[in-house]
């Protein structure tokens, strides 16, 4: 409501001033109106790409992070030939002695000593409260080769 206030407030003084021109400086009242609407919109328009620009920003920041991570050599080599090779893969997940701390809560352990052990075919679940580790496990989980706390697991 307040916005309507101003709209009509400036389109006012806008033509009172062209008024003004249309009657001491020849300004004929078509073109008064030509650049009252060309005034109008054009502020509009400039008044929405403004609005958008903190969201491109964002998403330009967005879109470089995003690069980054795609163009960043990965800390496994699945193409290498080196290291272990097993016969035959099972499935089993176990996990043994494994201790897990955020590197932006040191000193605070999320997992000590965690043991787990899931067998090839068995549904588990994972439930606790937010910040216990429930998807570090499950990130562990899918990166069979992490070393953690100096236990490595297959």
């Amino acid at each position: 409501m307040l916005l309507l206030k101003y709209i009509f407030i400036i389109s006012k003084f806008i033509f009172s001033f062209g008024y003004y021109l249309v009657k001491y400086d020849n300004l004929s009242v078509t073109n008064l109106f030509r650049v009252y609407l060309a005034m109008t919109f054009s502020s509009m328009v400039l008044g929405r790409v403004y609005s958008q620009l903190p969201d491109q920003s964002k998403a330009t920041q967005a879109a470089k992070t995003a690069f980054k991570i795609i163009d960043r050599k990965s800390l496994i080599d699945s193409m290498s030939e080196e290291g272990l090779r097993p016969d035959k893969v099972t499935g089993n997940i176990e996990f043994k002695k494994v201790c897990f701390e955020y590197s932006i809560r040191p000193g605070v352990q999320i997992l000590y000593n965690f043991d787990l052990s899931v067998q090839n075919g068995q549904t588990n679940a994972l439930v606790g409260p937010s910040g216990c580790g429930k998807v570090n496990i499950k990130k562990i989980t899918e990166l069979i080769r992490i070393k953690i706390c100096r236990s490595s697991f297959f």
